[in-house]
């Protein structure tokens, strides 16, 4: 996978780096510190640029609760 901006990463691949479960990526859409972006019926991805922002931020895992 492309590392750039544009890069988009499946739900379990962010929840695995954020050593967090998907619920909690959905927590962290709701607070709006990840977004999910939905690019067709059921395939939700977050952006590698916000993954990457957040991870550099140390949002605790668990979605930062």
């Amino acid at each position: 996978m492309r590392a750039d901006s544009q890069s988009l990463v499946r739900l379990a691949e962010a929840a695995e780096r954020l050593s967090c479960s998907r619920s909690s990526l959905y927590r962290l859409d709701r607070s709006g510190l990840l977004p999910i972006v939905r690019i067709g019926p059921g395939m939700p991805r977050v952006r590698e640029a916000d993954l990457a922002a957040l991870i550099e931020r140390g949002v605790p895992a668990g979605g930062g609760r």
